[in-house]
């Protein structure tokens, strides 16, 4: 506007005659140099970004010169000090000598091995290096002379670590805070664990990841946020079976879709966002992948999901999820640094958060089937019946029926679902045509995509049903052993599992009774038979 205002006068500690302005530190921003009369010395004055200079040293420029000028005389990237001398009829070259870089902050100040650190300072050169804890990053961006990339070494140890830049000017003093951090990794089952809350105003914006972190120094990360909306004050709940057990990977209620061996449930002061979104990370162990993938091999980097519960009881257990609680499939593929131990698996997240658990199922991991039972009735014809106490994207059911409860046939048409429903539904179906003989009965689900999942399979007796008064059992339920009552005189007794293999067998004595030992056996329904008698038994 050709308007001037503000600002603030400079001492440079003499009378000047001459003056020159140009960026000498290389720091991005305008400083100048002033010629002094009669000190045979040039003041240089250094601008930190706002207008403000501060003095440096002084530049012995010899007698008799009266003016200054800047150029890169030696063509080396840096401005240097011409002078004219009015004496000796010609020009007096004072060369800018390089200065050893200075770091002066990270951004983050606290990150994983693998992903990258934004280093800022001055006297950085394209051939810089970065080391941190002594550990030499491998990928390390040159950005200008004020700026650096580097990616945080796999290898370095977790815990604060000095971060150093070097270039063929020699290494920077001294280090900015900074920490090496690292994914959860307990031996130890955990637990459900509560990281320590962080603020998330929107601030940030995308590519701002916040870390969720376990309480203490060190704390270990299991989860992230981007920091593009107003959640407040946000934590998480986690649990993890631990790196030591050697037990199968878990599975639903159904038996049919396993999961991860670590659960998430987050929290937020604003934990509602309609209409929104918002991307989180989830942080688990190669090795837990791995044991998921040898079950389900739909569980690849790519094929990776997220289930999400709603409702009560959100802590970390997905047994006690509530028949009325809200289930969705969030899309969560994931991504392994190379030559790291642990992933990133990252899901949209919409409206709300709730708990979620990582999986390769393409369907919600649903609330177990709540019953299903099957009773010869009078005239030989088997009911079954079954109870559900929430349908997610249900199509429908068909029974099936086995002779020896190995290989199983359709008996009875599409019974249709309630598709989705946050609300119990009962269902029967009978089978009329039902031989006389024993008979085993599951029960297959459909889904609407295409997945199906089995009941656990239930024995009939064959008919007409045997009276409880001709075989009892006791006690029943049992557990070390079961007696037998009712039986014929020296009469073989089997216990049958549910695939109708005979797993315990026994003799009765003169009067009918007999014993079952039970020690060893798993827990579940069991069919006890003697001749053409046959008994229900329950083992805990």
């Amino acid at each position: 506007s050709g308007a001037f205002g503000g600002g603030a006068d400079v001492s440079v500690g003499g009378r000047p005659n001459g003056l020159a302005v140009g960026d000498v530190d290389a720091d991005g921003d305008m400083d100048f140099l002033a010629s002094i009369v009669g000190g045979n010395v040039v003041a240089l004055r250094l601008n930190d970004g706002s207008g403000t200079f501060s003095a440096a040293a002084n530049a012995d420029a010899g007698a008799n010169f009266q003016a200054v000028a800047l150029g890169d005389a030696d063509g080396d990237g840096d401005l240097d000090l011409l002078s004219p001398v009015f004496t000796g009829n010609g020009m007096r070259v004072r060369f800018n000598q390089p200065l050893a870089p200075v770091l002066t902050s990270l951004s983050p100040a606290a990150e994983l091995p693998g992903q990258a650190v934004i280093l800022t300072g001055t006297g950085f050169t394209a051939g810089s290096s970065v080391s941190f804890g002594g550990v030499a990053a491998g990928g390390v961006t040159y950005n200008s002379p004020t700026s650096l990339t580097a990616v945080v070494p796999l290898g370095t140890g977790t815990g604060s670590s000095a971060v150093v830049v070097s270039t063929a000017n020699g290494s920077s003093a001294g280090s900015p805070a900074f920490e090496v951090l690292q994914v959860y990794r307990n031996t130890a089952a955990s637990g459900c664990l509560s990281t320590d809350p962080l603020t998330l105003t929107g601030s940030g914006g995308t590519g701002a990841w916040r870390y969720l972190r376990l309480p203490g120094a060190g704390g270990a990360v299991v989860a992230a946020i981007e920091d593009t909306r107003n959640l407040g004050t946000v934590a998480a709940g986690f649990a993890a079976l631990g790196t030591a057990t050697s037990a199968s990977v878990r599975v639903d209620g159904s038996g049919a879709r396993a999961y991860l061996d670590r659960s998430f449930y987050l929290t937020a002061t604003n934990a509602t966002f309609p209409g929104q979104t918002v991307r989180v990370r989830f942080f688990g162990l190669n090795t837990e992948l791995t044991r998921l993938q040898a079950v389900d091999g739909n569980a690849t980097l790519a094929g990776l999901n997220a289930s999400q519960y709603s409702g009560a009881n959100e802590d970390c257990d997905l047994s006690n999820n509530a028949p009325s609680g809200d289930r969705r499939l969030l899309s969560a593929p994931a991504t392994v640094v190379s030559g790291a131990d642990w992933f990133t698996a990252q899901a949209t997240v919409a409206d709300h958060f709730s708990e979620f658990y990582l999986t390769g199922a393409s369907a919600p991991l649903p609330v177990e089937l709540l019953t299903f039972t099957a009773e010869r009735r009078n005239g030989g014809a088997v009911a079954t019946a079954w109870a559900t106490a929430s349908e997610k994207d249900n199509r429908g059911f068909v029974v099936q029926r086995s002779p020896a409860g190995r290989s199983f046939t359709a008996v009875s048409g599409l019974v249709p679902g309630a598709g989705s429903s946050a609300a119990g539904h009962a269902y029967a179906w009978t089978d009329a045509a039902a031989p006389a003989g024993a008979l085993y009965y599951r029960l297959l689900q459909l889904d609407t995509d295409g997945t199906s999942t089995y009941s656990d399979v239930v024995a009939v007796g064959p008919a007409p049903a045997v009276s409880a008064s001709v075989l009892m059992l006791w006690p029943n339920p049992a557990r070390s052993a079961v007696q037998v009552r009712g039986a014929a005189p020296q009469a073989p007794v089997s216990l049958l599992d549910a695939t109708g293999r005979p797993v315990r067998t026994t003799t009765t004595d003169e009067a009918g009774t007999g014993s079952v030992p039970l020690t060893g056996l798993p827990t579940g329904v069991y069919v006890v038979r003697t001749g053409a008698a046959t008994a229900r038994l329950v083992i805990e």
